[in-house]
């Protein structure tokens, strides 16, 4: 029996709560948005200031190893929920979802729908991806947020640090994160960045 709280109004955006039951001892779904015209200039966003999907009653295991910062599995509706965030956009006019990861593996889990919204930070993020490829992902978001990945170059360690990505929802700001211009400006950034596991020669 699902019971779901609104808490709206507030100045960090407006909240949405799912807890698993009316006694309200476990979360499911926490939700903090707000919607912005200043995050992407020229369009207007949905920004997701906090979401958490998690699962309370189940528990990791030797092949579901905790992601960093996960006190609980998680729901694996990721995909879904960011279907019914496109929902909600299209009902109330907003161009896209806009979000800043908090760490390697929530920008790795939707990378097939989302864009960073600057192309030298897809450039880059691309380099990451692919110097960990093969690594299972809660290992390689750890690697990351210890200092496992490290710049050629320079052999220090590379930091993961919020770069806004976006989920495009009209035409125009598809085209923004998508289109020609964009994909020609992560070309040229790619020759950029380059990083190693710590330890490669």
């Amino acid at each position: 029996h699902p019971t779901v709280d609104v808490a709206l109004g507030q100045a960090v955006g407006q909240t949405l709560r799912v807890w698993a039951s009316s006694e309200r001892r476990e979360l499911l779904v926490e939700l903090r948005a707000d919607r912005s015209q200043r995050v992407a200039p020229g369009f207007e966003v949905l920004v997701i200031e906090w979401l958490l999907l998690q699962n309370p009653r189940a528990e990791f295991g030797p092949f579901r190893r905790p992601l960093p910062g996960q006190k609980h599995p998680g729901l694996g509706l990721l995909k879904e929920f960011f279907s019914f965030l496109v929902v909600v956009c299209e009902m109330i006019g907003l161009d896209g979802v806009y979000y800043v990861p908090s760490s390697y593996h929530v920008a790795a889990q939707s990378r097939s729908k989302v864009r960073f919204v600057k192309p030298e930070h897809e450039a880059e993020f691309a380099a990451l991806a692919e110097t960990l490829q093969g690594v299972p992902l809660a290992r390689a978001s750890t690697m990351v947020a210890e200092g496992g990945v490290v710049w050629a170059e320079s052999g220090q360690p590379y930091q993961w640090r919020g770069l806004p990505m976006v989920l495009p929802v009209s035409v125009a700001f598809d085209e923004q994160v998508r289109g020609e211009t964009y994909q020609q400006a992560v070309a040229e950034a790619s020759g950029r960045f380059e990083f190693e596991q710590r330890g490669e020669a």
